[in-house]
């Protein structure tokens, strides 16, 4: 096969005058949520999270890790936005932070579902 490349340089000013561009400093910390959703352990926190909030030691057993190596990516999602806690006495509950979130991770999951 051929290598198809365009020999043309052409700028459609009509074009690019109508593209809205995103804002900068929202493209950053939308790549950064990708980051932190781009890791198999903290999807299946996520996964789990979905319906129910959850303490740690309910999370370690249900994805089969450690309650540190859990608290670990907890931590690390908190920072990110991508989850939120509650506390009840000594015992610290973890929940999506928001419905955004379940959305982004339910679309990406159906989509690779659904794509045979």
């Amino acid at each position: 096969m051929k290598n198809i490349r365009c020999d043309v340089t052409h700028v459609h000013q009509d074009v690019i005058k109508n593209v809205k561009r995103s804002d900068e400093l929202v493209l950053k910390n939308t790549s950064n949520l990708f980051k932190i959703l781009g890791n198999e352990t903290r999807l299946k926190i996520v996964d789990v999270l979905i319906e129910n909030e959850l303490c740690v030691c309910d999370i370690a057993v249900l994805i089969d890790m450690t309650q540190s190596a859990v608290s670990h990516q907890l931590s690390m999602m908190k920072k990110g936005g991508v989850v939120k806690y509650r506390k009840e006495g000594v015992i610290i509950y973890y929940s999506l932070n928001d419905n955004h979130i379940k959305d982004i991770y339910e679309t990406a999951y159906n989509h690779i579902a659904n794509c045979k």
